[in-house]
């Protein structure tokens, strides 16, 4: 039975099943997840409106974006961006994915982080605010997510926009050595509002093991 929130020995051990998950296998078996997971993102972006979000990007100033949990490849990498925008993106195993050669960091233009997303305090001061938030699969994989919530509030500017996506019940829905965590639409709602308003939701399915699964945005008031 999974819970809202792990210990950090939970937590460690939901950290190193993840890492196994990718270091494990022939690299081509491991190539094969990989694109697998790319083409996930690249589904979840339309799923959530990020793409069209994208789009709309102003281009007379600069404008910083946050990829939350963003695995070997964040969604910010599988979108056209326009030049005035900084990506940024955090995932305690970024340094793990960059020793299994699922990418080459130097190659990428996302700044990446590999500190949890509870501690988004250790952001530079490079990038004082943010002006979305996009995190996919990735918030029910983490240690506390209210505290990522309440980070996420913290550091997205006024009117900012946070795509977010998770599977429902994971830890029941789909046991594994790495899901421990349960959330459902009225969890997180309720650890974002009232300073963030529902935009937009949607129930679906995630990846080929075909989990119930539900995208949201919110916006910042």
């Amino acid at each position: 039975m999974g819970s809202h929130s792990v210990s950090k020995s939970d937590w460690e051990q939901v950290q190193a099943a993840e890492s196994e998950s990718w270091g494990r296998g022939a690299w081509p078996c491991v190539k094969g997840k990989l694109n697998r997971e790319t083409n996930n993102q690249r589904g979840l972006v339309r799923e959530l409106g990020f793409d069209v979000y994208a789009a709309t990007i102003p281009t007379d100033r600069d404008v910083y974006l946050l990829d939350i949990g963003a695995g070997p490849c964040s969604v910010l990498e599988t979108i056209t961006l326009p030049p005035n925008v900084q990506p940024v993106a955090t995932d305690p195993l970024a340094n793990e994915y960059h020793k299994f050669g699922l990418y080459e960091m130097e190659k990428y233009r996302t700044t990446y982080f590999t500190f949890p997303a509870e501690t988004l305090h250790m952001v530079p001061r490079d990038f004082p605010y943010f002006d979305a938030v996009i995190s996919t699969n990735a918030l029910d994989h983490a240690q506390d997510p209210r505290k990522v919530c309440q980070e996420i509030k913290r550091v997205l500017r006024d009117g900012g926009l946070l795509f977010v996506q998770f599977c429902i019940n994971n830890a029941d829905e789909n046991p594994h050595e790495a899901h421990k965590i349960n959330l459902d639409d009225i969890v997180v709602r309720g650890w974002l509002e009232p300073e963030m308003t529902l935009v937009r939701k949607k129930f679906s399915e995630y990846s080929w093991s075909f989990q119930p699964s539900i995208a949201m945005v919110f916006k910042k008031s």
